[in-house]
């Protein structure tokens, strides 16, 4: 397949960002919908992949014809199949520039939230991929019936905010996957690396390249004292309709108790609770908050819940 029409663009951003001013700066749309009466489908780690194969067809419904046949986007703006679908090539080191999107779903009183954030440039095609939501929700997502959303709303965000507290609890709300040579046994650096990873691909869809010295950041979250859980391991399966088979998936919630990270790997943190980390981070997983804990206090108890999403709208 062609490459996309955005990849010279993401290949040499215009501007250079520390991890403290990209956690400012950082800006998405956020899409929210909700389905009334069927929450319950939040608890299905398999809906977020049926919900994002819906809505990759329904963004292929109002693609360009180029588009639709595998080629590049020849229309003015492109399609918002041409900038979410397609591989839009790959960083200097070598690793895909991920998509800029994730989702995330979550049961609220009863109905079912549905939650889409797309970054920095694919923000402009946040009203695009909306519709296309909408008609993903109403069609055949396996689920036993369409869903109907009672309510959609468009925000756009600019700015993450770290928590204030010098002991946090990182908490998974979807499970995590980190692919390493000995499946399931990394620690925190490996984590801290991963996440890095992510957020410095996905920051050239915010026009950035990341300065920040990433060996320190690793071995700062191997020489911290970090404690927590594994969590139990979920597993389940998704089809896939480009390779023809079904995927097995599989991760765990883990929680981690981090004692007085630096200003910068607290920033990096903190952008990853927009991004999400690990593999398969598109399609939900890997979705974390951080939670400020009392100094000394029980393992595990927070003092309160801070989630890093506070943001100034426009």
């Amino acid at each position: 397949m062609a490459e996309g029409r955005f990849t010279e663009d993401l290949k040499s951003p215009p501007r250079c960002a520390g991890l403290i001013d990209l956690a400012r700066s950082w800006v998405w749309a956020e899409l929210t919908l909700e389905v009334p009466g069927a929450g319950h489908l939040a608890r299905r780690p398999e809906l977020v992949g049926k919900l994002r194969g819906a809505w990759g067809e329904a963004l292929k419904e109002s693609a360009s014809p180029a588009a639709r046949a595998g080629r590049a986007c020849d229309w003015e703006p492109a399609c918002a199949f041409e900038l979410f679908m397609r591989e839009q090539g790959r960083g200097p080191a070598g690793l895909p520039i991920p998509k800029p999107y994730v989702f995330a779903v979550d049961e609220r009183k009863a109905a079912l939230c549905v939650r889409l954030c797309c970054f920095g440039l694919a923000a402009a095609w946040a009203g695009e991929a909306a519709e296309a939501l909408v008609r993903a929700l109403r069609g055949a997502l396996s689920v036993g019936r369409g869903l109907e959303p009672a309510f959609r709303r468009i925000r756009w965000c600019e700015g993450v905010e770290p928590p204030a507290g010098d002991h946090l609890l990182l908490l998974f709300r979807s499970p995590l996957e980190i692919r390493t040579r000995d499946r399931g046994a990394y620690g925190f650096a490996t984590f801290i690396t991963s996440l890095g990873n992510r957020v410095s691909g996905l920051a050239r869809w915010q026009g950035a390249t990341v300065e920040a010295d990433f060996r320190a950041l690793k071995a700062e979250a191997a020489a911290l004292p970090v404690a927590g859980e594994a969590g139990g391991l979920v597993e389940w399966r998704r089809f896939s309709a480009r390779q023809g088979q079904w995927i097995p998936m599989a991760g765990r919630l883990p929680a981690v108790r981090i004692p007085r990270p630096s200003p910068e790997l607290l920033a990096l943190l903190a952008i990853g609770t927009v991004t999400h980390v690990g593999s398969h981070a598109a399609l939900g997983l890997g979705r974390y908050v951080l939670v400020v804990c009392e100094e000394g206090g029980r393992r595990g108890v927070p003092r309160r819940e801070v989630i890093a999403d506070r943001v100034s709208h426009r």
